[in-house]
């Protein structure tokens, strides 16, 4: 048997440098807020409504000019 007892002690979790920091703007609390206002609002109207992320493949015309300069696509 073994008589000799050594008690553990918790530390504290050292914080993960990876996390990314998720502090918005406020346009872009808005913009969450709203996002999930249309959530809610379309699980209300279809109760089959499954919240997702919905891809749609564009071309670069289908943008607009501010819209190519914000992702860095030249003219078209």
């Amino acid at each position: 048997m073994n008589t000799k007892w050594t008690p553990v002690t918790a530390t504290d979790p050292k914080p993960d440098d990876s996390l990314i920091d998720l502090i918005f703007t406020p346009q872009e609390y808005d913009l969450v807020m709203l996002t999930k206002l249309d959530v809610m609002a379309m699980k209300i109207a279809n109760r089959q409504f499954t919240e997702g992320l919905v891809v749609t493949h564009l071309q670069p015309s289908d943008l607009t000019e501010q819209e190519r300069a914000a992702f860095g696509i030249g003219e078209v």
